[in-house]
């Protein structure tokens, strides 16, 4: 998804600095111009491009409504600090004919240390997820002010699931309720229920959404459905342990990063063998709910890994990269 240079959220620095008081004034709104884009494009990764488009259509609109108005700065919040976080990384280095300089006043002022910037990132991309997390919230809550979120594709076929809010998955892995990480996960869902189909047979699947839907479920297709939910939540925190950036893992994951041994609160850099052993813990809790749905629907027990689920064989490559 990509946007027109020309339908930008912002217009000048002041409306950025209103989010984000702490940019440099005098920096040019020029320069954040391809920032504002990169940022935009992931905000709509999330919420689509039709809430921004909507948004982009008000911002001049004498006649906007008062929800439309509350819109601009839901989304406008995080947009100004994920376009500092992209501009930041490359304005700390003056880019010369020559190389690469840092100009500073020896006498009154000093580089920060590397912890120092990486704590300020984690903070800032931390304001950014609970900013997206609050826009959510406020299109959930008004959805009926909204049809552009109520069908877009994020939302789409999201009551036929049986992981289908953040609140159900949160209750087997740990993702602090968000529903922007829930939103990002949906694809990895969607794709594990459809091959769970698969395995316990697209009527039964099918009589079990049913069962839900009108809250007739027997104990033992509640035991099944618990088994369903937690199997597809644990198969979908492995594969967001190994594909998303380690920055929008929620706080209750990215706690196991912390360092003991830095000082001033640092974290430690995520090594592949530490997130594969947080990899495997999700795979092997898979696993035993698996083990659950197979005893419970009489399926013939998996002869080897490769038949578990169809994927945990596959699941890893030899090498991959955070």
């Amino acid at each position: 998804m990509s946007l027109p240079e020309t339908k930008l959220l912002f217009s000048n620095i002041e409306e950025i600095r209103q989010y984000a008081p702490f940019i440099y004034a005098n920096t040019p709104f020029e320069e954040l111009k391809h920032d504002i884009i990169l940022g935009a494009e992931s905000l709509c990764n999330v919420v689509g491009t039709e809430i921004y488009d909507r948004a982009i259509a008000n911002i001049d609109n004498p006649k906007a409504e008062d929800i439309d108005k509350w819109l601009i700065s839901y989304m406008r919040y995080p947009l100004a600090l994920l376009t500092y976080i992209s501009y930041a990384a490359n304005a700390d280095i003056s880019h010369e004919g020559d190389g690469r300089r840092v100009k500073l006043d020896k006498e009154r002022e000093s580089m920060p240390w590397q912890w120092q910037i990486e704590r300020d990132d984690a903070a800032l991309r931390l304001k950014a997820e609970k900013g997206i997390e609050r826009l959510i919230k406020f299109l959930d809550a008004n959805l009926k002010f909204f049809p552009e979120w109520k069908e877009c594709e994020q939302r789409k076929d999201i009551n036929s699931l049986f992981v289908s809010s953040a609140l159900i998955m949160n209750t087997y892995v740990p993702i602090d309720a968000s529903r922007a990480f829930y939103i990002r996960c949906l694809p990895f869902i969607r794709a594990e229920e459809s091959e769970l189909g698969g395995i316990i047979g697209s009527t039964e699947k099918e009589n079990l959404l049913q069962h839900i839907s009108d809250k007739s479920l027997s104990d033992s297709e509640a035991s099944l459905v618990n088994a369903i939910r937690r199997y597809i939540s644990c198969m979908v925190m492995a594969k967001a342990i190994r594909h998303f950036s380690v920055s929008i893992l929620p706080e209750s994951v990215t706690c196991r990063f912390e360092s003991p041994s830095q000082t001033q609160k640092a974290s430690t850099v995520p090594t592949v063998e530490l997130l594969s052993r947080i990899e495997n813990s999700y795979l092997s809790e898979a696993k035993g709910a698996f083990g659950t749905i197979q005893t419970l629907v009489a399926l013939p027990p998996a002869e080897s890994d490769n038949d578990f689920g169809g994927s945990i064989g596959n699941h890893r490559d030899k090498f991959f990269s955070v």
